[in-house]
């Protein structure tokens, strides 16, 4: 397991692609959301550097700087929190439609 500084440099790499890509600084934020079994979104997992757990449902929200919020189920909490970034943790659908 790669160090926080790592993940945060991979987060402002994917970050300045995308404002090329997308309209420049008009991109304040870039939400990935990983959907479930069997579509995956492996960039979710390339961000957070999570090797256990599959993350249905689950995302992150990165920022210009490369630090993220991630927000997961209370079934990969455990695993998400040994990440130790911010972490939001939704019981319910409805929890998470307003966080975001």
């Amino acid at each position: 397991m790669a160090d926080r500084a790592v993940y945060e440099a991979r987060g402002r790499r994917v970050f300045k692609e995308v404002r090329k890509l997308k309209g420049g600084d008009k991109v304040d934020a870039i939400v990935v959301a990983n959907a479930t079994m069997p579509i995956l979104d492996y960039t979710f997992f390339y961000l957070t550097g999570f090797d256990r757990g599959v993350f249905e449902r689950s995302g992150l929200v990165l920022f210009p700087n490369g630090k993220m919020r991630i927000f997961t189920g209370t079934l990969e909490e455990e695993s998400a929190g040994s990440r130790k970034r911010e972490l939001f943790v939704f019981h319910k659908p409805k929890e998470l439609e307003d966080w975001l």
